[in-house]
């Protein structure tokens, strides 16, 4: 749960925390976050960026929302 807050993802004016976090226990310490839009996204939101945020880390990556497209079709 700790997770879910201090996570954002940013698409556009929309700033959405995690409604479901999936961690794998493995070798590759993999996580997979779920996030409900209200609104899709569209391309005039240019970009996501995830953000992560803690005492003892932060984890940044911006996403550019064109090169999320498939068959012309806004995908994430």
């Amino acid at each position: 749960d700790h997770l879910k807050v201090i996570t954002v993802l940013s698409l556009g004016q929309q700033r959405l925390n995690p409604t479901k976090v999936e961690l794998n226990q493995g070798r590759d310490g993999r996580a997979i976050f779920h996030f409900e839009k209200s609104e899709p996204p569209t391309l005039q939101d240019k970009s996501a960026e995830f953000h992560i945020t803690s005492d003892h880390m932060e984890i940044r990556q911006k996403f550019a929302l064109k090169e999320m497209q498939f068959q012309g079709k806004l995908e994430l």
